[in-house]
């Protein structure tokens, strides 16, 4: 970021739940948040089933960017894993643990993951998130770190560019900084699979301009 573009976190801020939501799933190409919601999270819970590792009752998800945790209650309603949910905005953590509502979720900020042990976790998740982030190789760090070893995937959805939340003299935008989300996640990760997203789910227009990705 040069002087005058300031990284604008308040972006993710929400008043409410269905503020939240429609921050997270903007509407796009003739579907709105409810559409894209019920449709976009039963195809990537099974997406994530199909390529990640086998879930059940004694495994732990990181969602990192849980938002509201769409992603967190889906897995967790099927496989009854434990999820910890990380997210920059202290709003949409409070709205994931009412949203999510099991005794197995909790959240927190990044920042606090240091807290937790190394290699806590069997999957991370993170799902239209690492576009946004302001220093993305510190974010994958901290995904690394928390990665079990050997057996531990890290399963993404993104945009092939950056859209950073900032602000300017003329006020909030998006920018894209030229940072390549592709090349660091394949400087910190070994791929596994990627693919694009079903355009039948997801529109034409966005599975062409974004992908997903499962890393070790």
């Amino acid at each position: 970021m040069t002087p005058q573009v300031a990284y604008y976190p308040q972006f993710f801020d929400a008043p409410d739940l269905q503020t939240a939501k429609q921050i997270i799933l903007t509407p796009e190409f003739g579907l709105g948040t409810e559409d894209r919601w019920q449709r976009e999270t039963d195809y990537l819970a099974n997406l994530i089933a199909s390529v990640g590792p086998k879930l059940g009752p004694t495994s732990v998800v990181l969602d990192y960017g849980c938002g509201v945790g769409r992603l967190s209650k889906a897995l967790m309603d099927r496989y009854d894993c434990a999820v910890v949910g990380a997210d920059i905005s202290p709003q949409m953590r409070a709205y994931a643990t009412e949203y999510v509502s099991h005794h197995k979720f909790f959240s927190l900020d990044p920042s606090a993951l240091t807290m937790l042990r190394p290699g806590f976790a069997d999957l991370v998740i993170s799902v239209w998130v690492l576009q946004h982030c302001h220093r993305p190789i510190g974010d994958l760090r901290a995904i690394r770190e928390a990665l079990r070893r050997d057996t531990g995937r890290f399963f993404v959805v993104n945009e092939t560019q950056r859209l950073v939340p900032a602000v300017t003299e003329d006020g909030p935008c998006w920018i894209t900084d030229g940072l390549k989300m592709h090349g660091l996640l394949q400087q910190q990760f070994d791929q596994c699979a990627s693919g694009m997203l079903d355009p039948a789910i997801v529109t034409e227009t966005v599975s062409q301009r974004t992908f997903w990705g499962l890393y070790r």
